[in-house]
């Protein structure tokens, strides 16, 4: 036990980036269902794991713009760094849509009283732009992890 207390992680961010990773990639499987079956309950599941990855994926952001600072130089991260932000500034415009979406759908049909927002191209549009924002958030995740344990290819 002794061992655990030797070592610290000086930078959020590694522990940060799990959360819209793993939130995103649920709102996949929760607006599917949704589409499917049209029960409100696999809609309000999309946007209570929606509102919680654009959280989270600000706080990803934020504690990525800390580490940035603290690896400059080291010359693969500098490759690919430029690349794996524009990614996860894309994450987060893309989980705002996907939450605006939900809020207008949520609107609608409190307005309505369902049927509006029941319809299946808005069920479609929920799930596209939900697996677009997973889609994103994997590519982000990817590019951080080739930062961190990528090697170079020998041909």
């Amino acid at each position: 036990m002794d061992l655990l207390s030797q070592y610290t992680i000086p930078y959020l961010h590694p522990l940060a980036v799990h959360f819209p990773l793993v939130l995103l990639l649920l709102c996949v499987p929760t607006s599917a269902m949704w589409l499917l079956t049209k029960r409100e309950m696999w809609q309000r599941g999309t946007f209570y794991l929606s509102v919680l990855a654009l959280v989270s994926s600000v706080f990803a952001k934020k504690t990525g713009e800390a580490l940035a600072e603290g690896v400059e130089g080291e010359a693969m991260v500098e490759q690919i760094l430029d690349v794996h932000a524009a990614a996860a500034d894309y994450v987060v415009v893309t989980n705002l849509v996907l939450v605006l979406l939900l809020i207008l759908v949520w609107y609608a049909g409190r307005n309505e009283g369902w049927g509006f927002v029941q319809k299946t191209p808005f069920r479609m549009a929920v799930l596209l732009v939900a697996t677009f924002a997973a889609g994103l958030v994997a590519y982000a995740a990817h590019l951080g992890g080739l930062m961190t344990w990528g090697v170079p290819v020998t041909p």
